[in-house]
């Protein structure tokens, strides 16, 4: 946690300036991204979360984004002011993620902050198309 705590102490007192608060244009600030796919280490978020406040204060709107079915559960930090979102993509299930998450968290905005309306190309494969009937679909 050296290295972080040592990266945050530089990176996050360059961002303050620009917080909504101090009259800048960034309106929140993601916590961690999709942890919940790669571990469930609650002290290592706590921890995060603290170098967060310790340089960017109290004022500012922080969450955490994880995908759905569920890995929110080790990605968030539902004991702390830490708004819980989730990502998903064209082929989710708009009501039922939006479900597990309100189970999840059951106030505060119920935020997609990741609607993947494609997919990622990989170096040397054909080009990933998804089509939009799917993603009209969803948002209707």
């Amino acid at each position: 946690m050296g290295a972080v705590a040592r990266w945050l102490g530089v990176l996050l007192p360059k961002i303050r300036p620009y917080l909504y608060n101090n009259g800048g244009p960034i309106i929140m600030v993601q916590v961690e991204n999709e942890y919940g796919s790669f571990g469930c280490d609650h002290h290592y978020m706590n921890l995060t979360y603290q170098f967060f406040q310790t340089h960017l204060g109290n004022e500012v709107t922080y969450f955490t984004t994880d995908g759905g079915g569920g890995l929110y559960k080790c990605g968030s930090l539902p004991s702390r002011a830490v708004l819980t979102t989730i990502d998903f993509g064209q082929k989710a299930n708009l009501t039922t993620e939006l479900t597990r998450l309100r189970a999840y968290q059951a106030e505060g905005p119920a935020v997609n902050s990741e609607l993947y309306t494609g997919w990622l190309d990989h170096w040397g494969m054909r080009h990933s198309h998804q089509g939009d009937g799917k993603y009209h679909a969803l948002i209707r």
